[in-house]
């Protein structure tokens, strides 16, 4: 639907969450949804969806539920980039992720994960030709490179004003700065392009907030938080949430094995 629409759709604006700015949709970002709140309710009437455009719920009591967001990136998208535009549903069963998957619109790459199964899968294209287990790949990649050869990611360059934000991409051998699709930033940590990702200290959305979390809980990946009191980073628990909420920290999300090494590197400075 995007492809043939590419060249063809109206752009809009809406209040940002900090009640500061404003962001774009357009009318696809409506009609990718209608196209997946569809499927979903004829194939799992009893769930309930929350997804982002118009604030959209349907059953949003139900105790297992899908979040969706049709198109993340949308800016991405109106630029016409030729990445960061994708595609982002979560399936959550009374409170914990079950199931989360990650389209990118551009290259077709679908990272996925089914309820009950140990299993990451990275699949190339839409036709299934080749397939990949993640989380291999996240051990091989997280073993070989040490913090100090690896590349930290962060979509603004605001968060290095923060001290501990200031040591922490010290340490890596660059940082790297990108707008567009999280969910398709994230895929880049779960590849090995970036080790690191910074979170700037913001609103998180369901739809973006929960997909995330499973995938980042299934290969080893935490979220940490600077503790003024001890002087290190230490873990975290994301919140699974229906709602929008202020996530008024920064934060990082790194692998689980490099901890240590992080707190280490830090307490050396």
């Amino acid at each position: 639907m995007l492809e043939t629409n590419r060249l063809n759709y109206e752009t809009h604006t809406k209040s940002a969450y900090d009640g500061e700015g404003v962001d774009p949709f357009t009318d696809l970002d409506k009609k990718a949804q209608d196209i997946v709140t569809k499927l979903l309710i004829e194939c799992f009437p009893d769930f309930g969806i929350i997804s982002e455009e118009e604030n959209y719920r349907y059953k949003p009591e139900a105790p297992i539920y899908f979040t969706i967001d049709p198109i993340d990136g949308t800016s991405a998208f109106i630029r016409n980039q030729s990445n960061n535009v994708g595609c982002m549903i979560a399936l959550i069963d009374n409170g914990k992720v079950v199931a989360s998957f990650i389209g990118d619109i551009n290259t077709k790459e679908i990272y996925y994960f089914k309820p009950e199964s140990d299993k990451v899968w990275r699949i190339k294209n839409q036709f299934l030709s080749w397939k990949e287990d993640l989380a291999k790949k996240t051990e091989s990649f997280v073993a070989e490179k040490p913090i100090s050869k690896s590349v930290v990611y962060s979509q603004t360059r605001e968060s290095k004003l923060e001290t501990e934000l200031i040591n922490v991409s010290s340490l890596y051998k660059n940082f790297a700065i990108d707008k567009g699709s999280i969910g398709i930033i994230f895929t880049r940590l779960f590849k090995g392009e970036y080790s690191a990702i910074i979170l700037d200290k913001y609103f998180e959305t369901p739809w973006d907030t929960n997909p995330i979390i499973g995938m980042c809980q299934k290969l080893g990946y935490v979220f940490l938080k600077f503790d003024p009191d001890q002087k290190i980073w230490v873990e975290y628990n994301p919140t699974i949430s229906k709602e929008i909420y202020n996530r008024d920290f920064d934060a990082i999300v790194i692998h689980s094995s490099k901890m240590s090494e992080l707190n280490l590197l830090l307490q050396s400075l």
